[in-house]
């Protein structure tokens, strides 16, 4: 392959993203449907790029993303941009969930038995909205499909390498994208 090629297949792969991107985007906007308050936690470029674009949402609960507080970073783009948002402790992500539209969660894999692994206290999030029917939905790319791995086969480790994850609750995989 001659250094030409790689930069057509480079361009080729970026095309392809930017693609996948919007796809997801309408796709999460459309399951959003009439939602006015999404609730969501921590940080994921992809909720970000959902939430910034859909027009219908006009209030985001977001979770701190605790150990590292990784929903600050999500609050502060979405603030900038002119979306009304409640920042609130992880603990109360269960309280909050009841009194949203919906329930919006970018994903770190989703597994071969749909097990989604997420941070440690989104179950919180997913429990509570289940508990009041509030419509759950996760947004994530076909790279996060691990198609070896079982929910039984994931060590629950608070502190992995990667951060703070935690398998959540199938219940999840009502709506993955």
């Amino acid at each position: 392959m001659q250094h030409g090629d790689v930069s057509i297949v480079s361009a080729e792969r970026t095309v392809r993203r930017q693609a996948a991107r919007s796809v997801l985007r309408k796709a999460a906007i459309d399951a959003l449907g009439g939602a006015n308050t999404v609730l969501t936690r921590s940080y994921s470029s992809t909720v970000e790029q959902i939430l910034s674009d859909a027009a219908g949402v006009k209030r985001v609960v977001n979770g701190e993303g605790r150990p590292r507080y990784e929903g600050r970073r999500l609050a502060e783009v979405l603030e900038s941009g002119g979306r009304k948002v409640e920042f609130i402790t992880d603990a109360a992500l269960a309280l909050f969930a009841q009194r949203v539209d919906h329930l919006l969660l970018g994903a770190d894999s989703i597994i071969s038995d749909f097990a989604v692994i997420h941070k440690v206290g989104s179950l919180a999030a997913v429990l509570g909205a289940e508990s009041a029917g509030v419509p759950r939905l996760v947004a994530a790319y076909s790279f996060n499909i691990d198609p070896i791995h079982a929910a039984a086969t994931i060590p629950l480790d608070e502190m992995a390498a990667e951060g703070s994850l935690l398998r959540t609750a199938r219940t999840m995989s009502e709506h993955i994208l």
